[in-house]
């Protein structure tokens, strides 16, 4: 009956939930009782003990023996008259029971009381005691003949001692079997339960590892770095054709940080770095990955899509790499000017971008960083460096393809740039007071409302 709910919630329960048939849910419930009740597991195992002790002790006790002269009479049990002829009963009238199949039977009995498992120890341990204490008791006062007549297992041990002796051995026996079993049952669960806390440990540094790795790695690098089979002196890089990389200075005022103090400035500069990485979260800018900070300069690249494979990522409406990092200078504008009016301070932001195929891969083994390089990573720290405060620099053809996607550049002449022979052409983004991007659309609407 205890194996019902378990058998039927093991094998059944995924074709039909809840058993329809009134014997099957009776025995289910029944089950579920027993299993989650140790009152109900007790009062059954305390009925079926009585039921075998009373069977087992019964005949022995209905057996009231006298032993004048060495002669043995018998009052034979209720048992014994119904099932056995009057001719037998006066051929038998010597004999009321056989004393070592008694002795094995109330064996059987404290073999019994062991056999549940989801009982505890002491419980059993004092039912046992019960036993022993009771069929001592019998083969001390009662049926002497019989057990002073019987076998020993030692010509100078007394049978009565012996048969004593036989019952106590076994059931110590099954104690210290029943006491071990529980013992390596409570050092399984002890051993299970820390290896259960050990996994969750190992899971939540995992978990730790990974945000962590995350956090210095872009999400596709991080993958094949958290990868237990690879081997540590691969170098990691891959090329990429279509890139747009910005480099975003912060300006500060000189004295600044001799104003506010080394703490409080870098209070400051920490929640303006933050509130950029903030946008990166944004849906519309996942495919932005921020590279590293040099000093107050915020670098970024859009475009590090895993294999050089553009269409295995999800990107922004535009499908344009160099719109959606032109949109996301656009709103660091915002951030700054924000935070500013927040700490009343007056910082400006530098910005300069460009674009290109660039090689990006991982350096180093202790602290790697991932990093990006050339020509136009290059240009576009040039085109911060040579840049104006609150303004966005691009090259003329960076600019082409800006203009392109709609928006307005302004040229601003030829500029002399660190590693170029010649003066490179160079074009403001142009913004609006709100800092958003001026589209061509809205220059001709203001153009005609000025008219």
């Amino acid at each position: 009956m205890s194996w019902t709910h378990f058998i039927w919630s093991k094998f059944v329960t995924n074709i039909v939930d809840d058993p329809t048939n009134k014997i099957v849910r009776f025995l289910c419930k029944a089950s579920r009782c027993i299993t989650n009740n140790f009152l109900a597991r007790l009062t059954i195992y305390t009925v079926i003990y009585l039921l075998f002790s009373i069977c087992v002790l019964m005949e022995l006790i209905d057996c009231e023996r006298r032993i004048p002269e060495g002669e043995v009479y018998s009052k034979s049990s209720l048992l014994f008259l119904l099932f056995t002829s009057s001719a037998t009963i006066e051929e038998e009238k010597k004999y009321c029971v056989i004393p070592w199949h008694m002795t094995e039977t109330c064996v059987l009995t404290i073999i019994m009381t062991f056999l549940f498992l989801r009982i505890f120890l002491w419980i059993k341990l004092l039912f046992f005691i019960i036993t022993v204490s009771v069929y001592s008791y019998c083969v001390l006062n009662f049926s002497k003949g019989f057990y002073r007549d019987s076998e020993t297992f030692n010509y100078s041990l007394q049978p009565q001692a012996a048969h004593i002796i036989s019952v106590v051995f076994m059931a110590l026996t099954l104690h210290l079997i029943d006491r071990q079993t529980d013992y390596m049952n409570r050092l399984d669960h002890l051993l299970n339960e820390k290896l259960k806390s050990e996994k969750e440990e190992a899971n939540e540094l995992q978990v730790v590892n990974k945000n962590l790795l995350l956090n210095i790695l872009p999400k596709h690098v991080a993958k094949i770095y958290l990868d237990v089979n690879r081997e540590m002196r691969d170098l990691y890089y891959e090329d990429h054709n279509d890139v747009a990389i910005m480099f975003a200075s912060i300006i500060v005022e000189d004295d600044l940080q001799d104003i506010l103090g080394d703490a409080k400035f870098l209070m400051l500069m920490n929640e303006y770095i933050t509130s950029f990485d903030t946008l990166i979260n944004r849906k519309e800018f996942r495919t932005i990955e921020k590279i590293k900070i040099a000093k107050w300069t915020y670098m970024a690249a859009c475009g590090l899509f895993p294999g050089g494979k553009v269409n295995e990522i999800e990107r922004h409406v535009t499908s344009a790499t160099l719109e959606t990092l032109l949109c996301f200078a656009s709103n660091m504008f915002k951030q700054l000017k924000l935070y500013n009016r927040m700490n009343l301070q007056n910082c400006q932001l530098r910005i300069g971008i460009s674009h290109g195929p660039i090689v990006a891969g991982v350096v180093g083994s202790k602290k790697p960083l991932y990093d990006i390089w050339g020509d136009p990573v290059n240009m576009a720290s040039r085109m911060d460096s040579t840049g104006l405060p609150s303004r966005i620099q691009v090259m003329e053809g960076t600019a082409e393809i800006i203009q392109n996607l709609g928006y307005i550049c302004d040229y601003r002449g030829e500029i002399r740039v660190k590693g170029k022979d010649e003066l490179v052409k160079t074009y403001f983004v142009r913004l609006d007071e709100k800092c958003d991007l001026v589209r061509r659309c809205t220059e001709i609407v203001d153009d005609m409302h000025n008219d």
